[in-house]
């Protein structure tokens, strides 16, 4: 069973053998620096996210 251990930077796990932090940074990028996500799109995207996250833990 996974062991969660908590930093003020970061949140660790640790497993039988192993200690790991993962992070994501998602970067749209986009012809001409146009504006992809508007305010209705990315609460969207956040909550998929969450329930994506939430899903793996």
């Amino acid at each position: 069973m996974p062991l969660k251990i908590s930093n003020k930077k970061r949140d660790y796990r640790t497993t039988n053998k192993t200690i790991y932090s993962c992070q994501y940074h998602v970067i749209w990028c986009t012809k001409y620096r146009r504006k992809v996500l508007d305010t209705q799109i990315q609460g969207r995207l956040k909550s998929l996210m969450r329930e994506l996250i939430l899903s793996k833990t």
